[in-house]
């Protein structure tokens, strides 16, 4: 599933049941869902560029799969495996909030470290 699928499958839902999608090594949730898990893990939301858009997404280390799902089932989530890596969840708040969001550090150019002309 691509990100804009899952986003789709979101609204459709009327953010009510989120996506936990296995990503590399990590755990990615996307849009509302990445609040969701936000407010049950701690970890921030990161804002991430992409040709389309902007995307919200909030994600941890796949190591710590069985104590994150334990975290959302704790403050009152409920969680279904869908996949060999991908779980839904529900249950939890997924209303947007700014002051989760982690903004990207902007790109150090790297002419402006490197490069230095002789005098």
């Amino acid at each position: 599933m691509t990100e804009k699928e899952i986003l789709q499958q979101q609204e459709s839902n009327k953010q009510t049941v989120f996506y936990l999608i296995a990503v590399g090594m990590f755990y990615h949730a996307y849009g509302n869902g990445a609040f969701a898990l936000s407010r049950a893990t701690g970890y921030r939301v990161l804002r991430k560029h992409r040709k389309g858009g902007d995307i919200l997404v909030c994600g941890f280390p796949a190591s710590q799969l069985d104590t994150l799902l334990q975290r959302i089932r704790e403050t009152g989530g409920e969680v279904e495996q869908t996949g060999e890596k991908t779980f839904l969840f529900r249950g939890l708040d997924g209303t947007p909030d700014g002051g989760l969001i982690a903004e990207p550090k902007p790109q150090a150019d790297f002419y402006s470290f490197n490069y230095h002309p002789a005098e």
